[in-house]
């Protein structure tokens, strides 16, 4: 879909009714009117190019790039079979589409399970697996993936916001196995190169990428490692005490503009300084997304000083953020089972 056009391809023959409908605005009242126009010829932008192409199962599948384009990315997918097109995706930014076994944004041993595994899915159906970038200095990444049997269907999309989904091995029941970083703490209390990213891995379910707790699962480390690490992390915390995660009271240094000025955030941080160590919440996470929850929060107690006040506050925050995660509530929506 575009800013201003809809592609609609008829997956077989015979009478179809389109709808459109205005989105909902605050801005917008009463009755508006608009006008359509509806061309049977799908018609690219003069100099739209073939910048890669991959054949399966008997589909032709394109990515375009049109002049508005650049270099990197092509934002028109178009999927071919006996000459006939049978679906046609567009997205509204520069960049575009990749194939998932592009050797430039892969490694060698996930574009040779890519290639062997013709159905990664696991629905019994051959498929493709497509990468987007939309741009941005760490974000963001989706991955696509489209069963291409009979007809062309979307069978699911993972947004994974700063981190691009990564294949690991084939899955036994079928498809393959996958990893993703959570970054649902992304700038949360320090900057997003400090800010901690637990490892979710995800297999197909009933067609849809869920987290595998049982795969994520590490034996717990034992209490004097804790006790050593937390030792580090309590000499370099803050004793003022922590007022809530939208208070600011932490002056730090983010970039230099265009113009040679220092641009500053401002923080509720618990560090010192600009820490080079690990914040200690990247130890809770890891400890419960590795099923040692009761060892996250002993470290807490480890790490927090006795005179810091706030701690209530902070488990609170820390638990709220903590479901916002795209993956973590539906963890424990499968614990629960």
């Amino acid at each position: 879909m575009g800013d201003d056009f809809i592609w609609f391809v008829a997956p077989r023959d015979g009478d179809f009714i389109l709808v459109c409908k205005l989105g909902e605005s605050a801005e917008i009242s009463g009755s508006e009117k608009i006008s359509i126009q509806y061309n049977n010829k799908l018609k690219l932008t003069p100099g739209t190019k073939l910048k890669a192409i991959r054949k399966v199962n008997g589909y032709d599948i394109k990515i375009m790039a049109t002049p508005e384009s650049s270099e990197d990315g092509g934002p028109i997918l178009l999927f071919e079979k006996n000459g006939r097109l049978q679906k046609a995706i567009k997205r509204d930014t520069n960049y575009g589409f990749m194939f998932a076994d592009d050797i430039n944004f892969r490694s060698a041993k996930e574009i040779q399970l890519i290639k062997t595994t013709q159905d990664k899915t696991g629905n019994g159906v051959s498929d493709i697996m497509l990468d987007y970038f939309s741009g941005g200095a760490h974000c963001c990444f989706s991955t696509y993936f489209f069963d291409l049997g009979d007809t062309v269907n979307l069978g699911d999309i993972l947004g994974g916001g700063d981190s691009q989904l990564t294949v690991i091995r084939k899955n036994p029941k079928g498809g393959l196995i996958f990893r993703v970083s959570d970054y649902a703490f992304g700038y949360w209390l320090t900057s997003f190169a400090q800010s901690p990213a637990p490892t979710v891995i995800l297999e197909f379910r009933n067609g849809k990428l869920r987290p595998n707790f049982e795969l994520m699962k590490k034996a717990a480390p034992t209490f004097v490692v804790l006790k050593k690490e937390a030792q580090v992390q309590i000499q370099q915390l803050r004793l003022e005490p922590y007022s809530g995660e939208k208070s600011e009271n932490c002056r730090r240094p983010m970039f230099i503009d265009m113009n040679g000025t220092t641009q500053y955030s401002f923080e509720p941080c618990l560090y010192k300084d600009d820490a080079s160590a690990p914040v200690f919440w990247g130890r809770m996470l890891d400890l419960i997304y590795t099923g040692n929850e009761e060892l996250a929060w002993q470290f807490l107690d480890l790490v927090w000083p006795r005179q810091k006040q706030g701690k209530e506050l902070f488990v609170r925050d820390f638990k709220d953020h903590l479901l916002q995660s795209w993956y973590w509530p539906m963890i424990l929506e499968d614990r629960k089972k």
